[in-house]
């Protein structure tokens, strides 16, 4: 593995993407509650999900910060009207040694960037709706963090 980066992504890159990744690629659903309707990512209004880059990170002996555990492989996908407009933020990673042992393990990062409540889905389950349970009552959040999208 060597490290790179490319951005803009575009179809013709995925042939580079490590094979962890490629069932995160494709599938991605929202739905938004917009004044009081359903808008739904991919569709309404011609929104979509974009795949903005790919990187990947392998530490050298020489690295400032050296060690498996620094190594990284990502990705950014967009939901919404990208360029215009993003509601939904997701960064898929492999990180640590599982980068070189070859582990499934894919974690995400994912922001809410709209205001109005959003349901995010992957290949049919529901992931996130940015509320957290607390004791009756829940708390909304901007961020969540999944450790294994492969165990949601």
């Amino acid at each position: 593995m060597k490290t790179f980066s490319i951005f803009p992504f575009n179809e013709s890159d995925i042939s580079k993407v490590d094979n962890r990744l490629i069932p995160f690629l494709t599938n991605w659903k929202a739905i938004q509650t917009y004044k009081g309707k359903s808008v739904i990512i991919p569709g309404t209004w011609d929104s979509h999900f974009t795949i903005l880059n790919y990187f990947q990170v392998i530490k050298k002996p020489d690295s400032p910060n050296p060690g498996e555990d620094e190594n990284e492989i990502g990705m950014t996908i967009l939901g919404g009207w990208f360029p215009y407009d993003v509601e939904i933020i997701i960064n898929l990673r492999i990180s640590g040694t599982d980068v070189s042992d070859g582990t499934k393990r894919v974690s995400a990062e994912i922001l809410k960037s709209a205001g109005s409540p959003i349901r995010l889905y992957h290949d049919g389950k529901f992931l996130t709706d940015f509320t957290e349970r607390k004791f009756w009552w829940k708390v909304h959040k901007d961020k969540i963090w999944i450790d294994n999208l492969l165990v949601t």
